[in-house]
């Protein structure tokens, strides 16, 4: 937790990089934020899924469900593009509108709390680097 922007800050530089994390996870990291501002990757979007909740300790109230605003936090450390998404349209034109802007990007995408099951993914590191290496195109040996 906490660590998803960073981890893909440069993973692939002559990619447009789509990162998805929650608002809890992103407010575990707001260093990662301003770092990111300052590195200007023109290839790195974030997009938060923001439910207000800490969904993985047991659904607290988080920053972003007391009003801190994720989006305006970026724009003001200097984003390239943010924006508060509360539509399907508007997830469809950020899709479309990747690797567009000169410096990183953030869009909050604000979405109901609720108690879903949980399907939670293997925690094997192998498992984990595997996957990762083959969605990236590489070899996984």
């Amino acid at each position: 937790m906490g660590s998803a922007a960073t981890v893909d800050l440069g993973i692939q530089p002559d990619r447009s990089v789509l990162v998805v994390t929650g608002d809890g996870e992103m407010m575990m990291a707001l260093g990662a934020l301003a770092t990111i501002a300052v590195a200007k990757p023109a290839n790195l979007t974030i997009a938060v899924i923001d439910n207000g909740l800490f969904d993985e300790t047991g659904l607290q109230v988080s920053h972003a469900g007391y009003g801190v605003e994720i989006a305006k936090v970026a724009e003001c450390l200097g984003f390239a593009w943010t924006d508060t998404i509360r539509s399907l349209e508007g997830v469809d034109h950020l899709c479309k509108s990747l690797g567009q802007h000169d410096g990183p990007c953030l869009a909050t995408i604000k979405v109901e709390g609720g108690n879903p099951p949980y399907t939670l993914p293997s925690r094997d590191g192998v498992h984990i680097k595997n996957r990762c290496r083959a969605a990236l195109g590489y070899t996984t040996t």
